[in-house]
């Protein structure tokens, strides 16, 4: 399985995946909230919370890429 035997790759691979969520969250608070709106005004507010949606699909990308190598390498060592 997957997780039973957690090594640094997966270790990474699984904050990784914490970050994405953190991140998308973060962003959609920026773009369909007014929390922070004093400290935020709404042209600027709306570019973070687009750079931070941005950044988690990237980071989400690249760790479901990295999941399937783990993934395909894992398949090659029990043949």
């Amino acid at each position: 399985m997957f997780l039973s035997n957690p090594g640094q790759g997966k270790i990474t691979l699984v904050l990784s995946a914490s970050m994405v969520i953190i991140f998308l969250g973060l962003g959609c608070v920026f773009i369909f909230t007014d929390i922070w709106i004093q400290e935020y005004p709404r042209p600027f507010r709306n570019y973070i919370g687009y750079v931070l949606a941005g950044w988690a699909l990237f980071r989400g990308f690249t760790v479901w890429v990295k999941y399937k190598n783990i993934r395909r390498e894992e398949d090659d060592e029990k043949l």
